[in-house]
């Protein structure tokens, strides 16, 4: 429900949903529903237009989807963090290596996937298509684990 109600713009909704998922995940001890509700938390934010917070969110969600090796999850907060940095062409150079990295994943789950589609053509603009093959491609060539730590040490962006 907080999904779709991000989705239709309903972003109180979306946060009550989000914030009694997590509450639930809390009393559970469950990490995974943790680390999702998080997330979403980070995806109301994003749409809010805040940032900051919403890479917070996302950030403290990485970490708990790469401790508990959820590695679809972990994709998918990677492109929800690299989706953030539009702001240069470095940082969108950047992103786009996390995108390329991401396609290539064996554990890419169609939700990530659309995600990917999005994200790289927000990322693409201003971008000439033989920088955006390249980077995609040293993206592709690049490990997972070592990018995870790269941005949690906020030395990627």
């Amino acid at each position: 429900m907080g999904a779709l109600s991000v989705e239709l713009g309903v972003y109180p909704d979306a946060e009550t949903y989000y914030q009694d998922s997590l509450n639930t995940a809390f009393e559970l001890g469950e990490r995974f529903l943790i680390a999702n509700a998080i997330g979403g938390l980070g995806d109301v934010a994003r749409a809010r237009g805040d940032n900051a917070e919403a890479g917070a969110k996302y950030h403290e969600a990485l970490i708990m989807f790469s401790e508990i090796i959820a590695r679809p999850l972990t994709l998918h907060m990677l492109v929800s963090i690299a989706r953030l940095h539009t702001e240069t062409p470095t940082t969108r150079t950047r992103g786009l290596q996390v995108i390329g990295l991401v396609r290539v994943d064996a554990t890419l789950n169609a939700e990530t996937r659309v995600l990917v589609d999005v994200v790289e053509r927000e990322l693409s603009q201003g971008l000439d298509q033989t920088t955006i093959t390249s980077v995609l491609d040293e993206g592709a060539a690049l490990d997972v684990d070592t990018v995870v730590r790269a941005v949690l040490g906020r030395r990627w962006f």
